[in-house]
């Protein structure tokens, strides 16, 4: 922070000194032109008595030839600096300029008529106010906007190497957020945020090791557990049948088997994240395959009830995405709505230019505003709406976000007009990850 602040004030202050130099330099350019033409004037207006003297001109001819007011006024009626007074007394041209910071030359007019003491009355011939050319008139606001330009330029160069680090930073931080934690970030030695990219790798780094070591752990101890599950389930089909506890037994060994299944599957899903398959998907196809496959085996899912399905979709509505993940995605959230709602299922899907969008809705009895976020997160269970005798895991909808997510879209929860919970399924044009993963 300390060598950010000393560079920033040493190349804020080296531009100061420049543009000072620089406008003083540019100043003095335009101001010898302004001078000859303020020499000429002058030595113009050093003529005005001698041809009132002499009565060939008039004060008003005198107007019209130079263009410009003449005042007479008396000597003493002015409060001049004795510098002033001096040079007037000399009878040279004097410069002054009025409240609206115009040009006025002043000379010494020395009248042949007499005072009381038959002294000559001295008076002062005013010329002006003086228009000088449009460039004198404008040099203070060419040389302000040059100033600002030149202070704006020597920022940015200043800027620029922090810019192009920040950059690097921010799209090795985007593939993070996207699971890459390998991206290298090179700056240069000299960088002032380089101390904050070395706790950025490292961080990285630590996280890389501790998600590896978590997949190594679960796949580990997923497949450590299906030898005794398996040993389990070949003990209890040779016991005898009849005994009480045997279904229950049978009944806690498969929900095992369906856990370690589930983690598993998370766990590969984790590794694909970035070898998408997008081509274009026939998004009502496979909503209807899908209902098709779930409506032959809801008995087994749903203790016999009957669902009502209602799907609303294009029939020409094709997406290019990964067509296997989202299906995975569709068969979550319906399965969802058939483990959870009452009779009516409703799903519905359109696309328009930028996204296409999937929502499935039931009438069961939803959720909770307060856990609209917690249910995506995974082995998340709300004891209000799921329960043991329904099964699930709490990976099912973490596994649709996290999907969404690989698309650069994302998993919406709401209220269904049905009454239950409503799934929106959000997945943006395939050109946008492809380019962030690219």
């Amino acid at each position: 922070m300390t060598r950010l602040f000393i560079s920033l004030y040493f190349a804020v202050t080296f531009g100061l000194l420049l543009i000072g130099w620089s406008s003083e330099q540019v100043w003095r350019y335009l101001q010898s032109s302004s001078s000859n033409e303020i020499e000429q004037i002058a030595k113009l207006a050093n003529t005005v008595p001698t041809l009132l003297e002499s009565g060939k001109l008039s004060t008003s001819q005198i107007e019209q030839l130079i263009s410009t007011n003449i005042n007479i006024v008396d000597l003493n009626a002015i409060a001049w600096q004795p510098e002033q007074l001096k040079q007037l007394q000399q009878e040279k041209p004097l410069l002054t300029y009025n409240d609206q910071d115009q040009l006025e030359i002043n000379v010494l007019y020395r009248q042949k008529v007499t005072g009381l003491n038959n002294q000559p009355i001295n008076s002062v011939i005013q010329i002006g106010p003086i228009a000088l050319s449009s460039v004198n008139n404008s040099i203070k606001s060419m040389l302000l906007i040059a100033s600002y330009l030149l202070l704006a330029g020597i920022i940015a160069l200043w800027t620029w190497p922090l810019w192009r680090d920040l950059l690097k930073l921010q799209k090795a931080t985007n593939e993070f957020s996207h699971g890459n934690f390998t991206g290298e970030i090179t700056v240069s030695p000299r960088s002032v945020i380089r101390p904050l990219i070395n706790s950025f790798k490292s961080m990285a780094s630590q996280i890389l090791r501790l998600i590896d070591e978590q997949k190594q752990m679960t796949n580990a101890v997923s497949h450590d557990l299906r030898t005794p599950l398996s040993r389990l389930k070949f003990s209890l089909a040779m016991l005898d049948q009849s005994q009480e506890n045997i279904p229950e037994m049978k009944q806690d060994v498969n929900e095992l088997e369906k856990l370690i299944e589930e983690m598993l599957s998370y766990n590969r899903l984790e590794s694909e994240q970035h070898l998408l398959a997008v081509n274009q998907v026939d998004i009502a196809q496979l909503l209807k395959n899908q209902i098709e496959k779930l409506k032959r085996n809801i008995d087994s899912v749903e203790n016999h009830q009957q669902k009502q399905f209602e799907l609303v979709v294009n029939d020409t509505l094709v997406w290019p995405c990964d067509g296997h993940l989202i299906e995975r995605t569709t068969q979550n959230l319906i399965t969802n709505a058939i483990r959870y709602g009452n009779t009516q299922i409703k799903i519905i899907a359109n696309a328009n230019d930028e996204q296409l969008l999937i929502s499935i809705e039931d009438d069961g009895p939803g959720i909770k505003k307060q856990h609209y976020d917690s249910v995506f997160k995974a082995f998340t269970r709300l004891d209000e709406s799921r329960n043991k005798s329904q099964g699930g895991f709490g990976l099912g909808l973490a596994i649709v976000q996290r999907i969404a997510q690989w698309h650069q879209g994302e998993c919406k929860l709401s209220q269904s007009s049905l009454g239950g919970a409503k799934f929106t399924l959000i997945i943006p044009k395939a050109e946008k990850y492809i380019a962030q993963e690219n």
